[in-house]
């Protein structure tokens, strides 16, 4: 379009000029022949993407010239002048003025020049108007080329990196060691962020450049058109060529990063030198005991020799795709810490060497002073001795220490360590001593062989100076005060004191006497007198001592307030000190000292028990009133227990005894009241919302609170029946009481709760509050009350406080009367409506309420169909005007199958849900009675397969079986008339046949329905085929034969009385029930199920019931369930149980009469004997009144209509644990 208009063909050349500049320029800067770090390639992209973006940037701006300037040039075109005149007018004007001078046109060419400027002037106007498309296409072009050239760049990258050369890596990499391999630095991460940002930035450098679609100096072509371009960021993010690109730079960094790890893993050999030089601790080493580790500190410095060898070896880099690893730097690491390492093991090696060196000279130095001196006394020469033994002794080690001095000094020299000269002289003098002191040893063994006898001699004589001393320590413990029984305790133990010191001393040198004999090696010396004394003194002391701690024990007691005395403490005192007198007496019985002692404590522990009874914390003041009465002695205002010894209370024993003990039980009964209390004051009511009801509360969790007031009450009862009562029983009998209100009130506040959470939810329906306004201002009430109370317990929740206030109990009370009439009115009303619709009586209470709660909505009672309609799972609702009101009623009912069936007529829900719930039900009836006579009419033999699809389940199968009924009676007539003696056979093979057919047509596609459908048929057919090869058996002839009229029948009557499907068997008959049985399974007919229906059916005619018998799982519960689908008869399963009345089952018997519905009570006999004998009367009063063939009869109280449809039925397992014998009038 552009290219056709020559105003804007050198402009568009020109933008394609420039937009090739723009792709021609690279966004990404690299080279392939040389590595960089991650750091430096980053940078060096920003520094291009800068470049490239100031050459954007400036081709925009050149762009932006040459569109300002052709704009100028089209607008002017059609830009009037000052005068009002177009610029191409008055070009024509200035041109006619020219050529006043020459010949003058024609009228002709004049018109032809007016319509070129007429048509010039109309497409410099064209050419304004295309101003913005031109716009917009330069701006397209400029973003179209920031694209190519951003993802030409990229893709070249990606490109070169997917090739990389072979002997250059473009990244440079290092390898470390980390904490359980060998990294590689920068991560795969670090590399894949960096191409991530690279990518962004890229993105946001061509979305950074002004574009022309938005530069102010075009607005005003654009006129009221949106000015909205292409979101250049967006289109590349999206792009699947930038996406590829993104994916591929991840994908090699990937790659090639995982390469690089299984290189690296060949440095983990390594491993070691790092581990070991990173963990040496050179502190712990320092500390290290040389001369055991020497061989180890050896081991350890030639490894670290060894291992510098081998770094020496190690592989310095490799190219790995795209990346160089370089291992030089982990060598150079590795290196340091191993030069530092064992840097400084020699250094710490070389100065345990020189420290030690040091500390051998000293030794040997102060060993050869020691051995040179010259004893002349005893203590001296046995100083000597002993000296010289300890040298000898540690001679071995001084050697071991030098030597390995020694063998420090030539591994230091083996690792190049230069050993300073004045430790070189230390070393030589160490050699030396070493060499000297065994001289010094023989010099001192002579000495001391020449002194020993003499000194020998010395040591006896002291031996014997100090026993003359111990003999006379002896003779004066024997026979000083210590062994005088009256002797004061003070005088004693100071007399003692005195000894102490001599006979510490006179230990001290007999232990020196025999180390003396010892070193010598003299016989050892008889210590015996020394251990005497000290035994003898140390049992003296401890004697005397006991006895002075005693006598202070007493002197504290006598003189202290009995009040602060704890006759416990005291008790135990004087037990351990009784246990330990009568120790140290038993000791030395002739000790008149210990026997003195042990009489001492004897006394006290005979006053114990007395003291024991007046420590009784349960006495008080009645009771001490008593005990000083007893003594004759005024009650002072602070007694001792001087007081008591002096007052001789241990006289009256018995007497305290009894006082204490009556106190201790008073005592104990008060401490279980003041608990009782105190759980009582600390018990709270747990009170929680109900429901979401703001203000409104319940109690729960009262668990705790009966537990409590059951363990209250038996303690109470306990406490009142006791002799020491006496003192508090008014106070006991008050909490009895107050504990027995309690237990009234919480009965009856549960009821309260438990009724009026039930009743609630019912009256707080505005239908149920309509139909029941005379309770519903009762309830009103009640609930005011109930809401009252509770939230008054919800403030202040006390249990005693809030249940035993005034009132209380009387209120619950009332409300507890009230309540139970509403829920009898409730009942009476839920009564009335079941007698309007009796299947009612099916459901429970509560769904009853759910229904009638809500009566303006009849599509409430779709959840509850099941159990009116065995087999209805839901119904069609549609609105219908009729009279000019718009009604709901109902259009179709549905199986739970899925089968939908339309009614005769719609059933119109006006008025209570009782009444026109008995509508559906006639409905129900009629739209089935509809449908069945409709499909007779329509069935023909020829179009069997399609007609099965074109009706209910129901009536297809029940017309199957008049049509074979009516097969079968011909065959039997032409039979019994002679013109056909084989037509059951005949009938049977063409029934056979009909099975076959359908056999074929339930193997084709079939929808669910379907299928059920002709699956039933198959059931009852094959059923026909094996009856009719019974009736051939047994030559059947006649339609009076038993083995025909035992059958369960189906007929067409079509008399004007009776115009209906009937049922026929043996001699009973039923009109077709018409319930609704969607496509539900029919059970496989055996000839025991025939023999079943037959007794059933028979029992039936005679207004009886059925009571199948058998072990458990053998099919009596579905045969007659069964039997009821057979005949279109409701049948509701009961299970009975041992929790079953008779009101209960009453209740249920009135539906059954009423709803004429057939009910199965399973295990029937389960339920009690008492109320199986009245059961047995409910069901005779109404078998009574159907025989009368009454309409309306008289049951439990109320009147009642009868039904003729009533059926009951009973299933038992005989001889089972818990089973009931049925009584005899039922059983009749």
């Amino acid at each position: 379009l552009f290219w056709g208009k020559p105003t804007f063909c050198n402009v568009l050349v020109e933008l394609n000029r420039q937009c090739y500049e723009i792709r021609s320029s690279a966004l990404m800067q690299y080279s392939t022949k040389s590595t960089h770090t991650h750091e430096q390639f980053s940078d060096a992209q920003v520094e291009q993407r800068n470049t490239s973006s100031k050459l954007f940037e400036t081709v925009v701006d050149r762009v932006q010239s040459v569109l300002e300037k052709l704009c100028e040039e089209v607008s002017a075109r059609v830009r009037p002048n000052e005068d009002g005149v177009m610029p191409l007018e008055e070009e024509a004007s200035n041109a006619q003025q020219g050529r006043r001078g020459q010949k003058s046109k024609s009228l002709q060419q004049i018109r032809l020049d007016q319509l070129a400027r007429k048509r010039a002037l109309q497409v410099a106007f064209e050419e304004v108007e295309m101003l913005c498309s031109f716009i917009r296409l330069a701006d397209y072009m400029v973003v179209e080329s920031l694209m190519l050239v951003s993802l030409t760049s990229a893709d070249e990258l990606l490109q070169q990196l997917s090739n990389p050369p072979k002997r250059v890596g473009m990244f440079f990499n290092t390898c470390e060691f980390a904490n359980d391999t060998v990294g590689v630095v920068p991560s795969a991460g670090v590399m894949q962020e960096m191409f991530a940002n690279m990518m962004d930035q890229t993105v946001s450098t061509v979305h950074a450049v002004p574009r022309l679609l938005y530069m102010p100096c075009f607005h005003k072509h654009f006129q009221d058109e949106v000015m909205r371009g292409p979101n250049l960021s967006e289109m590349l993010r999206q792009s699947t060529t930038f996406q590829r690109i993104c994916s591929g730079l991840d994908s090699i960094v990937v790659r090639d990063y995982g390469a690089c790890l299984e290189y690296a893993q060949s440095f983990e050999q390594y491993r070691p030198i790092h581990t070991f030089c990173t963990s040496f601790d050179m502190e712990a080493f320092s500390q290290l005991d040389f001369l055991a580790s020497s061989r180890t500190i050896k081991k350890e410095m030639l490894k670290l020799r060894q291992w510098g060898q081998d770094l020496e070896r190690m592989k310095l880099g490799n190219v790995v795709g795209i990346f160089h690893v370089d291992s030089k730097q982990l060598r150079n690491e590795l290196h340091s810490v191993r030069d530092q390492t064992l840097s400084g093991i020699k250094t710490v090696v070389h100065d345990a060497a020189r420290e030690t060196s040091v500390t051998v000279i000293g030794e040997l130095q102060t060993a050869m002073k020691s051995l040179g001196r010259k004893p002349t006394t005893l203590k001296e020469f046995a100083a000597f001795v002993e000296d010289k033994q300890d040298i000898s002794e540690g001679l071995r080690e001084l050697l071991n220490k030098s030597t390995t001095v020694d063998d420090m000094y030539k591994l230091l020299t083996s690792f190049d360590v230069k050993v300073p000269a004045a430790e070189q002289v230390k070393l030589d003098d160490l050699h030396m001593l070493m060499g000297r002191i065994t001289d010094h040893i023989s010099e001192a063994d002579g000495h001391i062989s020449g002194s020993m006898q003499a000194m020998s001699s010395a040591l006896n004589q002291s031996v014997q100076a100090l026993n003359d001393e111990l003999m006379q320590i002896l003779h004066d413990l024997h026979s000083g005060p210590s062994n005088n029984a009256t002797a004061p305790t003070i005088e004693v133990l100071e007399y003692l004191e005195s000894v102490r010191d001599t006979v510490e001393q006179l230990a001290e040198r007999g232990d020196t006497y025999g180390k003396y004999s010892e070193l010598f090696k003299l016989p050892p010396m008889d210590d015996s007198n020394v251990q005497s004394v000290r035994e003898l003194f140390a049992s003296r002391l401890e004697v005397w001592e006991s006895l002075a701690n005693w006598e202070q024990n007493v002197e504290t007691w006598e003189n202290s307030d009995w009040s602060t005395l704890n006759p416990e403490d005291m008790q135990k005192e004087v037990q351990i000190t009784a246990k330990g007198a009568t120790k140290l007496w038993k000791a030395n019985e002739e000790d008149k000292v210990a026997l003195r002692y042990k009489d001492a404590v004897d006394v006290w522990r005979g006053r114990m028990p007395v003291l024991l009874d007046l420590g009784n914390p349960a006495i008080k003041d009645r009771h001490w009133d008593q005990i000083f009465a007893k003594l004759g002695v005024e009650r002072p205002s602070v007694t001792t227990l001087g007081n008591w010894v002096a007052w001789n209370v241990f006289d009256i024993k018995d007497y305290v005894g009894e006082v204490s003990g009556v106190a201790a039980g008073e005592y104990a009964l008060e401490l279980q009241l003041e608990k009782i209390e105190s759980t009582w004051a600390d018990l709270e009511f747990q009170v929680n919302p109900y429901r979401e009801y703001k203000d409104v509360f319940i109690l729960a969790g009262i668990d705790e609170i009966f537990a409590a007031m059951e363990d209250n009450q038996a303690a109470l009862q306990t406490m009142l029946a006791s002799r020491f009562v006496v003192g508090i029983r008014e106070q006991v009998e008050t909490w009895d009481k107050t504990l027995s209100t309690l237990s009234e009130t919480l009965d009856e506040w549960l009821t309260c709760q438990r009724n009026w959470m039930y009743l609630e939810s019912i009256f707080g329906a505005p239908d149920i509050q309509k139909q029941l306004p005379a309770e519903t201002i009762k309830f009103q009430r009640v609930d005011q009350q109930w809401k009252d109370i509770m939230k008054k317990t919800n403030k202040r929740p006390n249990v005693v406080g809030a249940a035993c206030a005034p009132g209380v109990l009387t209120m619950f009370s009332e409300a507890n009367e009230s309540l139970e009439q509403i829920q009898k009115s409730l009942e009476d009303y839920l009564e009335t409506k079941r007698m309007g619709f009796p299947r009612f009586y099916f459901l429970s209470n509560d769904e009853l309420l759910e229904i009638l709660s809500q009566t303006r909505d009849p599509t409430a009672v779709k959840p509850h169909l099941r159990k009116c309609f065995d087999f209805m799972a839901s119904v069609d609702f549609a609105q219908q005007e009729i009279e000019g009101n718009n009604v709901t009623s109902i259009v179709l009912m549905e199986s739970a199958e899925g089968e939908r069936v339309n009614m005769s007529e719609p059933v119109q829900t006006v008025g209570n849900v009782e009444f026109w719930m008995v509508k559906l039900e006639d409905m129900m009836r009629k739209t089935l009675y509809d449908h069945g006579k409709a499909c007779l009419d329509d069935y023909t033999e020829d179009g069997r397969e399609a007609w099965f699809f074109k009706w209910p389940a129901q009536s297809v199968l029940t017309v199957d079986q008049i049509v074979w009924q009516v097969g079968v009676t011909a065959a039997l007539n032409s039979i019994s008339d002679g013109s056909n003696a084989n037509a059951l056979k005949s009938f049977k093979d063409f029934n056979v046949e009909q099975i076959g057919r359908m056999v074929n047509v339930v193997r084709g596609k079939l929808s669910s329905i379907q299928r059920g459908c002709v699956c039933n048929l198959i059931v009852i057919d094959v059923h026909a085929r094996d009856v009719l090869e019974r009736m051939i058996k047994e030559d059947c002839s006649s339609t009076t034969d038993f083995a025909w009229i035992s059958q369960l029948r189906y007929y067409w009557d079509g008399s004007e009385e009776v115009n209906d499907c009937v049922v026929r068997q043996t001699n009973a008959w039923f009109i077709y029930g018409y319930e609704y049985l969607g496509v539900v399974p029919r059970l496989v007919i055996t000839p025991l199920t025939d023999k079943c229906f037959m007794t059933l059916t028979g029992a039936l005619n005679l207004v009886l019931g059925g009571a199948p018998a058998g072990p458990a799982g053998t099919g009596k519960t579905e045969s007659v369930k069964d039997l009821g689908k057979a005949l279109a008869r409701q049948c509701v399963v009961f299970n009975c149980s041992d929790g079953l009345d008779y009101k209960m089952m009453g209740r249920f018997f009135s539906g059954l009469a009423q709803a004429g519905a057939w009910a199965c009570f399973d295990e029937f006999n389960r339920i009690d004997i008492e109320v199986l004998s009245v059961i047995a009367q409910q069901i005779l009063t109404i078998q009574q009144a159907l025989k009368g063939k009454v309409e309306r009869f008289m049951f439990e109280g109320r009147e009642i209509r009868a039904n003729a449809n009533y059926g009951a039925f009973i299933t038992m397992n005989p001889g089972y644990a818990g089973r009931t014998e049925l009584p005899d009038n039922l059983k009749a």
